[in-house]
């Protein structure tokens, strides 16, 4: 039995086979421990042959049974869980949220995740780079203070309507353009187990402490450095953390900045803030990174139901913050509204429509007006042709009654004249 330590192998891995003095000997490998760098076990050599001065190789296979047992960090994607449990070599098949597909790889290595990959928006064009990605705990105390705004059950709207901000304070803490770095932040809550975990469908907790999760992915090829990639994240890193130059020294760069941000849009800014480190620093090769470009979403409907209105469209820098985009891609900022016309039907109590200079009621009237005055006028035109028509005959009945009456009082007159005298 040789207990040993060793150098050459990466950890987790298992052996069932190893060979001593050219020969190969049947025997067990038992791990012990590992590290990061070492692989630590035990010799067992059943044939007896092995000796404490033995030269031996180690021929060493995967173990099967190593697992991936957390979720892969992706940026933008959705719910991960599934591939929880997948074995060594296994790629998990990774959904994108809403306007974003996934490119790129994500593959068990070692009981751990290997994200060379993200979800990317529909139709946007990305180069291969190398990238640093890390993350920052950012947490907002509301305690003491009234009308924060920011609850547990309105986190992720206000990471959103916020996101411009925090790209902002990332921006000028790093000294770095936004198209060098891509942003994610998650609200996190805390469960019963006290483990930390994105925000999901969990009941909300009464708790005065709000967390994000702000994950950095830095784009190590835009930045003139001959250093190892490893030591310029973590220079990043801490950069963001260290109080630097801040003008309030209990908070770091980030912090400080943040705050200025809020300030200098007219928010106030009624938390107490602290930010932390948050798990390791990875390093990626050939990662599809974005270019900073416009992305426009589709027209929505027309603002009026009836005559002139305004369509709006969603544009949107990849890089997170629309200055980035229209400093690199000068007067090529597509149009986020624009005039529409909708088919009107017709409405008798308001004719010309909803957006006519005159009102509703003034439409009736003149409506009311341009329809009753003709056909009153017609009324009255043909009542007063009939009116004289009756009364051109009465006057013709009159005229024929009084010819017959004197024809009648003239017939005695002329029979008394015939008589002889």
């Amino acid at each position: 039995t040789l207990t040993f330590t060793s150098t050459a192998f990466e950890p987790h891995l298992a052996t069932s086979t190893f060979t001593f003095a050219g020969a190969a000997s049947t025997g067990t490998v038992t791990v012990m421990s590992t590290t990061t760098t070492t692989f630590s076990g035990v010799l067992e050599d059943t044939s007896s042959l092995l000796t404490s001065t033995s030269s031996v190789t180690l021929t060493t296979t995967l173990e099967p049974g190593v697992l991936c047992m957390d979720p892969p960090d992706v940026l933008f994607a959705l719910d991960v869980s599934h591939c929880i449990g997948l074995q060594e070599g296994s790629t998990c098949s990774v959904p994108c949220s809403e306007g974003y597909s996934m490119m790129g790889n994500v593959t068990c290595k070692l009981g751990q995740w290997i994200v060379a990959g993200q979800c990317v928006a529909d139709g946007a064009h990305t180069t291969a780079v190398d990238v640093a990605k890390f993350s920052l705990s950012v947490g907002f105390e509301t305690s003491g203070f009234t009308d924060t705004g920011l609850t547990e059950d309105n986190a992720a709207e206000w990471a959103d309507a916020h996101f411009s901000q925090f790209t902002s304070a990332v921006e000028s803490s790093l000294d770095v353009d936004a198209s060098s770095f891509l942003l994610e932040l998650m609200p996190v809550i805390d469960d019963e187990a006290g483990e930390r975990r994105l925000r999901g469908d969990s009941p909300a907790s009464n708790s005065t402490s709000i967390s994000f999760l702000l994950t950095l992915i830095i784009n190590l090829d835009g930045l003139v450095t001959s250093d190892d990639p490893i030591i310029v994240a973590t220079s990043l890193k801490q950069k963001l953390l260290s109080a630097g130059n801040s003008t309030n020294s209990s908070l770091g760069n980030f912090a400080n900045a943040l705050i200025e941000e809020f300030l200098l849009d007219g928010e106030s800014f009624p938390f107490t803030l602290t930010v932390m480190s948050s798990g390791d620093i990875t390093i990626s090769e050939d990662y599809p990174f974005p270019d900073a470009e416009w992305q426009v979403g589709t027209w929505g409907d027309c603002s009026a139901e009836c005559g002139t209105g305004e369509q709006v469209r969603e544009v949107l820098c990849t890089s997170g913050l629309a200055a980035t985009c229209r400093a690199l891609l000068p007067d090529l900022e597509p149009e986020s509204s624009r005039m529409c016309t909708s088919d009107c039907e017709f409405n008798v109590v308001c004719p010309l429509g909803d957006d006519a200079p005159l009102p509703c009621f003034a439409q009736l009237c003149l409506l009311c007006t341009a329809v009753v005055l003709p056909c009153l006028t017609l009324a009255i035109v043909v009542w007063l042709r009939r009116w004289r028509k009756q009364r051109k005959a009465a006057r013709s009945r009159a005229k024929l009654a009084q010819g017959q009456g004197q024809e009648q009082q003239q017939e005695p007159q002329q029979q008394q004249q015939q008589q002889p005298q």
